[in-house]
């Protein structure tokens, strides 16, 4: 039990806490069962990518983007901040892809949007939504409430709020 972990046993729990959140994300209500397992086999996989892995690595920060989305499944958006605030800062040193970019920049204006920070959120959500290589990676659902955001701000309801889904 007290063994240390390897790298490839960190990806293999990394990777199956993707999957217990994918698999959540299409239950109608969210299992919080699956959200806590996901929660705990990113928090086990992170000690390892971190004593194992730049923190710039596309490993360790694909681990952060899951982890703040377990955060937000479990409502917990002070979280998912300061997992991707960090983060965020890292990967505009180096040379990430928009792409890269515009998942943290979408999972950071979700955050900010649960914690009723809109002028955060918008910041986030004009970025996502001024590089077209990531909005045309959004679903019809998560564009149009991110423009909704954008053009409306602080009178968004809580339709628009709900259609602002978990990036892939």
């Amino acid at each position: 039990a007290g063994e240390a972990m390897s790298l490839g046993e960190a990806a293999v729990r990394h990777n199956l806490a993707a999957c217990l959140l994918s698999l959540g994300q299409a239950a109608p209500q969210p299992d919080s069962g699956s959200v806590e397992e996901a929660l705990g086999h990113l928090q086990r996989a992170s000690g390892v990518y971190r004593s194992q892995l730049p923190p710039s690595s596309p490993s360790a920060l694909a681990l952060r983007r899951s982890l703040a989305r377990c955060h937000l499944r479990a409502r917990d958006p002070e979280e998912a901040v300061a997992v991707l605030e960090p983060a965020l800062r890292m990967m505009e040193l180096g040379a990430p892809t928009v792409q890269e970019l515009g998942k943290m920049h979408l999972l950071l204006g979700r955050a900010r949007l649960m914690q009723k920070e809109v002028q955060k959120s918008r910041r986030h959500f004009e970025w996502v939504l001024s590089h077209p290589a990531v909005a045309d990676s959004l679903s019809e659902a998560e564009r149009l409430a991110a423009e909704d955001l954008v053009h409306r701000g602080s009178a968004l309801d809580e339709d628009a709020k709900a259609k602002v889904q978990d990036p892939a």
